[in-house]
């Protein structure tokens, strides 16, 4: 669990899976806002800059990819380590901004 209560902005285009991990994140210390695609999480970008931008890569409209590429332009001297992964069963990524610290989830 986050020894503090680091602001998260999670950027998917579904709804299930935006509401799952805000519920997974905000469960483990997490505050937590949403966004449903790039443009949104833009939006939200310059309202408050988040802790950390957790992001999926294949949306329509803009691509995790390319918030990422727009965020470094905006923000460059934010820390920036990008990463993705694809879950077993999955074709959906995961793109980050920055992680303080790594996420330990108990099952």
């Amino acid at each position: 669990m986050p020894c503090t209560k680091e602001k998260l902005l999670v950027v998917d285009d579904e709804p299930e899976i935006r509401s799952s991990m805000s519920l997974l994140l905000a469960e483990i210390g997490y505050r937590v806002r949403c966004a449903q695609d790039g443009f949104s999480a833009l939006r939200e970008l310059r309202k408050k800059i988040p802790d950390i931008l957790l992001s999926d890569l294949n949306m329509p409209g803009m691509s995790g990819f390319e918030l990422l590429s727009v965020v470094r332009r905006r923000y460059p001297t934010r820390s920036h380590h990008p990463f993705h992964s694809t879950p077993p069963n999955a074709t959906e990524a995961v793109a980050r901004v920055r992680l303080p610290a790594p996420v330990q989830i108990q099952a």
